[in-house]
Formats: C-alpha cells, sequence, structure tokens
C-alpha cells in the first residue's frame, strides 16, 4: 500500500515539473516574440542597415497608420513634388510624422499642419529642399524653409537637399537637434553663433564636405555621433567646457588631423580615428598659454582683430571663442567676460 501511494506521488510529481517545464518555455517563447516584436519596432540607429516600416493606409498624397485615435504620417504617395499634411484624417487628429524609410524621393517641399505635434523622423526624403509650418501649430516652426521647435531655441531639421554651400544658425538657437544635419552633403560651411550649448546625437553626421566648422565656447556638451562620417574637417577646437567626448562624435573623420583640447578631457569609445594629433589647450581664450585667461588675453584679442598683433595657428585657434570663423572685438569681449567669471 505505502508503495503504491509513494508511486503515486512520484508519477504527480512528474506530472507537475512536466507542465511547469512546458509553461515556463510557452512564457519564454511569448516573451521572446514580445521581446522581438520591440526591437524591431524601434526607430533606427545611424549605421542600421534595416528600417523600420510600418503598416500603411493611403490618403491623398500621404501614407498614414493609427495610434490610440491619433494619426501618424509614415510616408508619401510616389511622384508627389509637394505635400500639405492635413489637419485630419477620416475625423481623427493628425498628430506626428515618422518618415523612417526611403520613401517619396521626389517630395521637395512639405507643408505641416496645425495639428502635428511630434516629428520624430524625416530622413527618408532625400529630395526635400524646403518646410513650411502652419503659423499656429504650438511646437514647430520654420525659418527660410528650415525646421525649428516653436521659439526657434532648437533647430530640428535642415532639409538635406537644399543648394546652400553655407548656412548660419539663427542666433536664437540654444540646441542643434538630434540629426539636424544629418547627410546635409551640400554643406561645406556652418556658422554655430555664440550661446548655443548643446550638439545632440548625430546632428551634422555624414556631411561628408563640411570643412568650415567652429564649436564656441558655449557649447557645454556634444554628443555621441555628432561628427560622424564629416570627411572634409581637418582640425577641431574644444573647450574645458566640454568634459568628455562622446563615443563616435568624430568616427570616420578621415580628414581630421589636429586635435585642440585640455588634457583633462575625457574621450570615450570610439571618439575618434586613430593617428590624430592632440594638441593640449588649457581653454579656448588662453591665447599667451599661461594658464589663465586674463584682460591681457582679451587685450591680445583685440589687437590682432585691428592688425597690431600676429598670432600663430595655435593662437588664432584659441581666440576664436565665438565660433565665427573670425577673431574681432566680440571674441575679446568674451574672453575679457571669462577672466572675471562671466562666461
Amino acid at each position: 500500500m505505502n508503495k503504491k501511494i509513494l508511486s503515486m506521488t512520484i508519477a504527480c510529481a512528474i506530472m507537475v515539473s512536466m507542465f511547469c517545464t512546458s509553461m515556463a518555455a510557452s512564457a519564454a517563447e511569448v516573451i521572446n516574440k514580445s521581446v522581438k516584436a520591440e526591437l524591431t519596432a524601434q526607430p533606427v540607429k545611424y549605421r542600421d542597415p534595416m528600417y523600420f516600416k510600418a503598416d500603411h493606409i493611403p490618403y491623398g498624397d500621404v501614407l498614414y497608420s493609427v495610434y490610440d485615435s491619433e494619426i501618424s504620417i509614415d510616408g508619401f504617395a510616389d511622384g508627389v513634388d509637394t505635400v500639405e499634411i492635413p489637419n485630419e484624417i477620416n475625423g481623427l487628429p493628425v498628430t506626428s510624422i515618422n518618415v523612417y524609410y526611403e520613401s517619396a524621393n521626389k517630395v521637395s517641399k512639405l507643408i505641416i499642419p496645425e495639428s502635428v505635434t511630434e516629428i520624430s523622423f524625416l530622413h527618408g526624403l532625400h529630395e526635400l529642399s524646403e518646410i513650411e509650418v502652419d503659423e499656429n501649430n504650438p511646437n514647430f516652426s520654420s525659418l527660410d524653409g528650415v525646421l525649428f521647435n516653436k521659439n526657434k531655441e532648437v533647430i530640428r531639421f535642415y532639409p538635406a537637399a537644399r543648394k546652400d554651400s553655407t548656412y548660419s544658425i539663427p542666433n536664437s538657437v540654444k540646441i542643434i537637434g538630434e540629426d539636424a544635419f544629418f547627410n546635409c552633403k551640400n554643406l561645406t560651411g556652418v556658422t554655430i553663433p555664440y550661446g548655443v550649448q548643446f550638439i545632440r546625437d548625430y546632428a551634422f553626421a555624414a556631411c561628408t564636405n563640411l570643412s568650415d566648422i567652429h564649436i564656441p565656447y558655449s557649447v557645454i556638451s556634444i554628443d555621441e555621433g555628432a561628427f560622424q562620417d564629416c570627411e572634409s574637417i581637418n582640425e577641431f577646437a574644444i573647450s574645458s567646457k566640454i568634459v568628455a567626448i562622446d563615443d563616435y562624435t568624430f568616427l570616420g573623420c578621415s580628414s581630421l588631423s589636429k586635435v585642440y583640447m585640455p588634457q583633462s578631457t575625457i574621450i570615450e569609445y570610439l571618439a575618434f580615428e586613430d593617428d590624430i594629433a592632440f594638441i593640449e589647450i588649457d581653454d579656448l581664450g588662453d591665447i599667451d598659454s599661461d594658464s589663465e585667461i586674463t584682460s591681457a588675453d582679451a587685450l591680445l584679442a583685440l589687437r590682432y582683430s585691428v592688425k597690431l598683433e600676429s598670432f600663430t595657428e595655435k593662437q588664432q585657434i584659441l581666440a576664436n571663442v565665438d565660433g565665427d570663423s573670425e577673431i574681432t572685438s566680440a571674441d575679446s569681449l568674451i574672453i575679457l567676460r571669462q577672466s572675471v567669471g562671466l562666461e
């Protein structure tokens, strides 16, 4: 009798164990499928060979999908030159634009309505040269065909097909947004105004002809891949305000041969190519290289600006604190403000 009870107990234990194992395997399979689905739906990163393409529905010149009773614009019809996005489709508000994949390569002008609150990605529009935003849109604005946030403190997107070889970012801008100038191959020079503080991920990535660009002393952060594959940049100066050079920031910058920066600057993973000469400086503004920024440095900059002083290449780099490629009284004033702790 005891043997029979023992046998039944063992048999039950085995069945329970097999059931639990089966349930665990099923749960793991469900979790794996869920994780894979989530990963598949993530926005692509630079260099990612795959593009997420949402299921979309045609409506006039646009392709869209529906999420939580709101419309997301995912692409555009073939052969369309100018697209005016509607405020709503079938009674649902159009709130986002996410063109992740290469589509509608003929679209050269995009008109964004009042209803749009989110613009994640526009890089599938390789022929886009102009963006116009409804003046009543509370989140975005445009200036000369370029996309900004409402108060123009963030530059969001510079259309890659614009023909201009140079561009001056407006003085109101504080942040150069993620991917803002991505793949703008026509640009050879960009002026970053003094007052910009942040250069976000991949902001200038793949601008292969960009050679004339300087980082003003006001910048405190340059994020991941910001200048990746900018093949024409040959030198850079980085102030002490920028504590670290993030991953991939200058990776693929094959012409970059000289970088001026403080010894204390932290260099993160694959931030630079090999064979770069790092020239140690104390800081931008320290023209006389005495490890202090004083009124003497400001005076040197002022004298140079009126051709009463000559500078070495290194001194010219150190004196150009406002990043506009010229040494003027404006640089002298910034250095003077540095010397008394106002910058």
